[in-house]
């Protein structure tokens, strides 16, 4: 059983990470390197043009090295995450697709789109409340939303129902930390973009994580052998 939830959460977790990486290199990187060009002439007296050149010399040299770690960044959350699922699937038996589909839009609402109601991806140059502020919020309420989810979807006692939307609202009802109100060189359409394009990258994350990890999963159920390979290695 620790071995199907092991291949699982490696397989599945590398297999989304490297998706998630080529989608944020084709959709993220070039808004954020409009974002440093805007952050870079804001203010300032020299030509656009100019600092696009700098800039692009910069990114150019260290382009292989941002994506790599990228990738490996993206590989670890995606196998750390995938083990979650895994072990959820193995405890509750239910491996079908929709289920993993299911992981995934609890995954992508717990730790995507819920704290990005308070704290939204934002571009470089924008301002923004204190770092540990934002990732203080930011874990709680992922765990928050994780755990009443939970709740709503898996416990039965209806009574226990309402303790999930407590946990689910407990995190906006204190409130998100208040970045300072000041003039950004950034414009608004690119940091809606940039919104969009996060939470659009992160749902195909979940979605691609959950599915995979289901099918996965499932096709060790029904292939015992593998275990017996993995446990004897």
């Amino acid at each position: 059983m620790l071995s199907r939830i092991l291949i699982t959460g490696l397989v599945a977790g590398s297999i989304a990470g490297l998706a998630i990486t080529v989608l944020q290199l084709a959709t993220l990187v070039p808004l954020l390197h409009q974002a440093e060009l805007y952050e870079a002439s804001f203010g300032a007296n020299e030509t656009l043009s100019m600092h696009d050149n700098i800039l692009q010399d910069q990114n150019q040299a260290g382009v292989f090295g941002k994506s790599l770690l990228t990738l490996l960044s993206n590989g670890m959350t995606g196998i750390g995450f995938g083990l979650v699922i895994a072990a959820g699937m193995s405890l509750l038996g239910r491996t079908r697709a929709w289920h993993g589909l299911l992981w995934g839009v609890g995954g992508f609402l717990a730790w995507s789109l819920l704290p990005a109601i308070g704290v939204p991806p934002a571009l470089p140059g924008m301002e923004q409340a204190p770092l540990l502020e934002r990732q203080s919020w930011f874990l709680v309420t992922a765990l928050f939303s994780s755990a009443g989810l939970l709740i709503l979807v898996l416990l039965r006692p209806l009574w226990l129902k309402p303790l999930g939307l407590i946990l689910l609202a407990m995190p906006h009802i204190y409130g998100a930390p208040v970045a300072p109100a000041a003039q950004s060189g950034i414009p608004l359409e690119l940091s809606e973009q940039f919104l969009m394009a996060s939470l659009s990258t992160s749902a195909a994350f979940w979605l691609l994580l959950g599915i995979i990890a289901s099918s996965v999963f499932r096709t060790l159920v029904r292939n015992p052998q593998a275990d017996m390979v993995c446990e004897a290695s």
